[in-house]
């Protein structure tokens, strides 16, 4: 129930930039918007599976090997930590936050844009979450290495800064 609610208020705040973005006219703006709402349909859909395999008894799926009501520390260690698609996203993830606290406190350098550091900033604050989202969502259930989900991966972190430099 708590997921849901989240999702709830991540969707009001998508709809709010929405409304924001189509009256600043901002193409961009609304893209990254709807991508969200997309994103947020997706996790409600993911969250809602979930709830069913763990309602029904004779269900032999899981989630993630380790999952069974473990603390996620394991998973972090055993999958993230040793995997390539795992260092992928810690990379990703680093580069990041690295550019949203640069956009944030370097906003009138060449490389950024004093008018768009609010917007590079929260596009880079909040795509490390969406990219643990995504590469649960490619890499799971199993967590087997592959090139394609490598491949994946690096489009995955790179989105934000091709959205930004593109």
């Amino acid at each position: 129930m708590i997921g849901f609610i989240g999702i709830l208020a991540l969707l009001a705040i998508a709809i709010f930039g929405i409304v924001i973005s189509i009256q600043a006219g901002d193409l961009k703006g609304i893209g990254l918007m709807l991508l969200m709402i997309g994103m947020l349909g997706l996790f409600a859909n993911m969250l809602w599976r979930g709830a069913q395999i763990s309602r029904s008894l004779d269900s032999s799926e899981r989630l993630a090997e380790g999952w069974a009501g473990e603390s996620v520390s394991p998973f972090f260690r055993d999958q993230i930590a040793k995997s390539i698609e795992g260092h992928v996203l810690i990379v990703g993830t680093a580069a990041s936050i690295t550019m949203a606290v640069a956009t944030q406190t370097l906003p009138a350098t060449s490389i950024f844009w004093s008018e768009k550091a609010a917007r590079h900033t929260a596009l880079f604050g909040f795509w490390p979450l969406l990219a643990f989202v995504f590469y649960v969502r490619i890499c799971g259930p199993h967590f087997v290495t592959s090139w394609p989900k490598v491949m994946t991966m690096l489009a995955v972190v790179a989105f934000p800064f091709l959205i930004t430099y593109a």
